[in-house]
């Protein structure tokens, strides 16, 4: 499972706020809950890509994958010696 938010969105780690929106904005349209009614796969994505749009525009996303300007941050995924924590957010609606 891939984690990296940039990933998940299909853009690169310099892309522009405008390209982030551009391209959230195209796979909500794909996974939205209300265009696929009890699609759990379409549910879940939607989620990851949500979550993933957070990360970015929060700019949390550039200290565990790069600023930016595409530099990667010392902390990637598997570097040796760095763990990595999560916050995840939960909606009681």
């Amino acid at each position: 499972m891939n984690l990296d938010p940039y990933h998940i969105l299909g853009v690169p780690h310099d892309a522009s706020d405008e390209d982030v929106s551009k391209a959230y904005k195209k796979l909500a349209k794909q996974y939205h809950p209300d265009l696929n009614p009890g699609n759990p796969e379409a549910a879940r994505k939607m989620s990851e890509v949500n979550a993933a749009y957070d990360l970015i525009k929060s700019g949390q996303a550039n200290y565990a994958y790069g600023n930016a300007h595409g530099n990667a941050s010392p902390y990637q995924p598997g570097h040796p010696g760095q763990t990595r924590t999560y916050t995840y957010r939960y909606s009681s609606s």
